[in-house]
């Protein structure tokens, strides 16, 4: 596993309550789903992986990831956004999180 992944430097260094560090996976966004259905978890959490066979993302949007690219799923609590507000919101972390790489790299 990529030592970028440490999983309690993230924890510690931001807002992120929980962290699930896979090797490699399918996809980040199922992981996140089956992780939540399994009830042990703390929010924010975000999953994260090294490798990824059959992402998929908004619609049917899929794609693969090679080893090196940053793929995650954030899992939030929503309950206190309005529906019609989530694909902003969306948006706008996308944003967010190029911003904040442009700035990094």
């Amino acid at each position: 596993m990529d030592p970028t992944f440490d999983s309690n430097h993230i924890e510690k260094n931001s807002p992120v309550a929980q962290v699930v560090v896979l090797p490699c996976c399918e996809s980040t966004n199922t992981e996140a789903l089956n992780w939540l259905a399994a009830g042990e978890h703390q929010l924010p959490s975000v999953v994260i992986t090294a490798c990824q066979t059959a992402g998929r993302g908004r619609g049917d949007h899929q794609w693969f990831s090679a080893a090196g690219a940053l793929t995650f799923s954030l899992i939030y609590d929503f309950t206190d956004i309005a529906l019609q507000e989530i694909a902003t919101v969306a948006l706008a972390t996308g944003i967010s999180v190029a911003q904040t790489l442009e700035q990094l790299i």
